[in-house]
């Protein structure tokens, strides 16, 4: 986040992954504080989640 507003680069992508990021921790502690196994490993898919989405989307855009 820092380095997009500081470089005047896009600031879509760092609030995207940021959203996904914040989603999967949410998930992840969701899915611990319920004991669900699925729950808590879809919380932990959203980070390399995160990074695909930023990379396919910055070779798209």
């Amino acid at each position: 986040m820092y380095f997009a507003f500081s470089h005047g680069l896009r600031k879509d992508l760092p609030f995207l992954a940021l959203l996904v990021t914040h989603g999967g921790l949410a998930l992840i502690w969701l899915g611990r504080r319920r004991s669900r196994r699925l729950l808590t490993w879809m919380g932990v898919g959203c980070y390399p989640l995160a990074v695909v989405l930023c990379l396919l989307l910055r070779n798209v855009l």
